[in-house]
């Protein structure tokens, strides 16, 4: 029961640091990479279930951000999807641009989120009738999380919810010139 509660308080004092006193870097991302880098951490956490997650990232897309931060909130989104779907899930993550915009968008096919339910969704400790009725672990923080993050990088986040399919939008500003991702020397040297 302390360990619950010295992570329940860790948590809680993480989150206010990242609503508060968190600088937020704003280097220029390339958003492929940090899809895969936020699918490689969801794969290590559901290793006991592994679900794939569809992709479907455009060519080229940047955006001006912290890595880690937002790597998380991409991470939290995936795990919500996965935790509440059934046997049969199917996750996506799509990014798009949207004119001076980025858009990421994680859908699943899940239970959905009861409308009386969706006003409090982002407020800390709330969790739904579904989460108590699938016995899902968490305290009801990851999308206070993702909110976050997102009002950091003063982006915008939506989500849409019926039974059967949720589907929440982070948009992003997005990073006016190409990021060149390095290529490991191993590579370099068979390309040339």
């Amino acid at each position: 029961e302390t360990e619950r509660l010295e992570l329940l308080v860790g948590r809680v004092l993480e989150l206010s640091r990242l609503q508060s006193s968190y600088t937020y870097a704003r280097d220029p991302l390339d958003v492929a990479a940090i899809v895969e880098e936020a699918v490689a951490a969801f794969d290590a956490i559901t290793l006991t279930k592994p679900t794939p997650i569809t992709r479907h990232i455009a060519p080229d897309l940047s955006v001006a951000g912290d890595r880690p931060t937002l790597v998380r909130a991409l991470v939290n989104l995936l795990t919500n999807a996965w935790k509440y779907t059934g046997d049969d899930k199917q996750i996506e993550i799509t990014a798009a641009e949207n004119r001076r915009w980025v858009e990421i968008t994680v859908r699943d096919n899940g239970t959905g989120i009861d409308l009386a339910e969706q006003r409090a969704i982002f407020e800390q400790f709330q969790r739904g009738r579904a989460a108590a009725a699938n016995g899902a672990p968490g305290l009801g923080l990851g999308l206070s999380f993702v909110q976050a993050i997102v009002r950091g990088h003063r982006g915008k986040l939506a989500f849409e919810s019926r039974p059967g399919e949720t589907v929440f939008r982070i948009r992003l500003r997005r990073w006016r010139e190409p990021v060149v991702i390095a290529r490991p020397m191993s590579e370099q040297r068979l390309a040339s």
